[in-house]
């Protein structure tokens, strides 16, 4: 249900203005194109307007807080969940009003959203997130077979290019953050440490992805889906996907996902600061499947239906969508590679809420627990935020079950592998691997190869290979060892969870 008595007098105003262009400000103009409100009655909104651009094929603007005209009627929506941007939220509200907006209503009451804050103090949360984990040594389950297909997404910015030492500073890679994180609570796990046998490894390196490759061998990956950084044709962290390509004995199949959100300075708070973006020119599409031949060509390169696979990574950023994928499709038989299979990920958006269905071969949930029904925020002695939004691995994982009916029958189901953003976000962190363990990680990992198998999926997806900077990773770690990865293998050939490798021989 609605906020019926706001969808009904919605044609009494001249403007609306959405303050906003999260996911909550996607789903509130899902909710009003669909309500059969003219685009051009809605602005949309954002401080981070320079880094946006677009949303849904509505400009995103600059705000511009000054006093409304007396001839027109405006309803202000401010996009912003109170749970989470809760300052922000009063914040914006009281600017509103202190121009001369009267009619302002928060998304949550027109969107209906029912999310729950519970505010705790840092010096007495407690959690119990990795207490059934101990040490383990690798255990190697090569001679165990699935008929079910992991893909592990893989990052690649674990080596130094010119652009993120000039805007992050000399030697800039993904450990630089990893290696300064801080705990924000008594017990919280941060910093992770990689295993001795991997290190701090450099991606430009071949023998280091020859470590990698082997691990994920041993323990039943069968191939990366490789994050592509394509901007208008600059590449960008191109490197290792290069050595892959040049070194034909590195035993992986791989496909591209092309990462099409724009890079700014968020991670430090300065979301305006834009450092390199798509600009989505009209032969943009010729020219990025053009680049993609000579990887698509390469006969490890993972297919669907004997199609080369391409995901998108956040298609609600795509301006005239359907004439990007056509072009795409054209100029791929154009020049030779035929058919292509283009999979979408469900970041924010499913195909079905965004009316898209019919352009896709198939959609995969990237990293879903950005929707979760219930949060923590935790506060010091003064009330400062210490650590801003967390929640129970367990209450993503039922609410993540729960939702896979509003999916495509070409679906494609996910695996988190935890998800804490300290090291980029410090006290502004997403945590929501409290309470982690190896048995809700066994569990859910379980629950995905089963839901797969029955829905006859040829894959699912893992988050992440190596996201070491949002603590979402299947490779070793100091701490740990093996434990997390050896755990994702015996779900994967349904072993007991208490599985050793001394029992294969006996």
């Amino acid at each position: 249900m609605k906020n019926n008595y706001v969808i009904n007098d919605l044609d009494k105003y001249d403007s609306i203005i959405v303050y906003g262009a999260g996911i909550v400000g996607i789903r509130t103009l899902l909710l009003l194109r669909s309500l059969g409100i003219k685009r051009e009655k809605i602005k949309v909104w954002d401080r981070s307007y320079k880094n946006i651009h677009i949303l849904l094929d509505y400009d995103v603007i600059k705000p511009e807080f000054m006093k409304p005209k007396k001839d027109k009627k405006t309803l202000v929506i401010i996009a912003l969940l109170s749970n989470i941007h809760s300052q922000d939220a009063k914040d914006m509200h009281e600017k509103f009003l202190s121009v001369g907006y009267d009619n302002i209503i928060f998304a949550e009451k027109f969107l209906n959203i029912n999310m729950s804050t519970e505010m705790c103090s840092a010096s007495t949360f407690k959690d119990d997130e990795y207490e059934d984990f101990m040490y383990e040594d690798n255990i190697d389950f090569s001679n165990y077979s699935s008929k079910i297909k992991p893909i592990a997404f893989y990052l690649p910015q674990f080596h130094e290019i010119p652009e993120n030492s000039e805007w992050w500073g000399e030697g800039f890679t993904e450990w630089t953050n990893t290696k300064k994180a801080k705990p924000n609570f008594p017990g919280h796990y941060q910093p992770r440490e990689p295993h001795d046998s991997i290190g701090y490894y450099d991606l430009s390196d071949v023998y280091a992805i020859r470590k990698q490759v082997k691990i994920a061998k041993q323990h039943g990956i069968y191939g990366w889906g490789i994050y592509y950084y394509w901007f208008s044709g600059k590449k960008v962290l191109i490197k290792p996907i290069d050595i892959i390509l040049e070194n034909n004995d590195i035993d992986i199949k791989y496909f591209l996902v092309w990462c099409n959100d724009a890079w700014s300075k968020r991670w430090i708070g300065d979301e305006s600061q834009v450092l390199i973006d798509n600009e989505y020119n009209d032969d943009d599409p010729i020219h990025f499947i053009d680049d993609l031949k000579k990887y698509i060509k390469d006969k490890r390169y993972i297919h669907l239906d004997d199609k080369p696979i391409i995901m998108i990574y956040q298609i609600h950023r795509i301006p005239n969508l359907r004439k990007l994928v056509k072009k795409w499709r054209d100029r791929a038989i154009e020049i030779g590679i035929g058919e292509i299979a283009i999979i979408t990920t469900t970041v924010i958006l499913t195909q079905n809420e965004m009316g898209v269905s019919d352009l896709f071969d198939g959609e995969a949930d990237f990293c879903p627990v950005f929707m979760t029904p219930k949060g923590i925020k935790l506060t010091d002695e003064d009330n400062n935020i210490v650590s801003d939004r967390m929640c129970y691995y367990s209450n993503f994982s039922d609410n993540y079950k729960k939702s896979i009916d509003n999916r495509t029958p070409n679906s494609y189901y996910s695996l988190v592998c935890g998800f804490d953003n300290t090291p980029r976000y410090g006290k502004k962190a997403s945590i929501f691997s409290l309470g982690f363990t190896r048995k809700h990680f066994y569990d859910m990992a379980r629950w995905v190869v089963e839901i797969s198998e029955k829905n006859n999926r040829e894959f699912f997806f893992i988050f992440a290979w190596n996201e070491w900077a949002e603590s979402a990773y299947l490779e070793p770690d100091k701490k740990y060892g093996y434990a997390l990865i050896n755990t994702f293998s015996k779900a994967l050939y349904n072993l007991p969870l208490d599985y050793n490798d001394k029992e294969r021989d006996l």
